[in-house]
């Protein structure tokens, strides 16, 4: 094999590494991301039904629209997650076909 070729090839190795590092970054980003909004977005949706909570007449249905807005934020985050779990999936293919780990 030339020498020119074994660089090429050392740059494709290079640079292949180089995007499975920032693949593995960008996941974490995105996951640990969304982990502090889910929260974020979680702490604001309550604030107000903690005080309508206090409405003895509709505290029973303050607490399951609290449970549900819950339940759906929730669910939000986690298929965020999921996408980026598939996302990463598919770039770790894309990876090894260019001859990458």
């Amino acid at each position: 094999m030339s020498k020119e070729k074994q660089n090429k090839e050392k740059l494709t190795d290079e640079v292949v590494a180089d995007l499975a590092e920032i693949q593995k970054v960008v996941k974490d980003a995105i996951d640990k991301g969304a982990a502090s909004v889910e929260q974020v977005h979680l702490s604001i949706a309550k604030m107000p039904l903690k005080y309508l909570e206090r409405i003895e007449r509709i505290e029973n249905a303050t607490k399951k629209v609290g449970d549900i807005q819950e339940k759906t934020i929730g669910y939000v985050y986690d298929l965020i997650r999921r996408v980026n779990s598939r996302v990463d999936g598919i770039a770790n293919d894309l990876l090894k076909k260019t001859g990458g780990e």
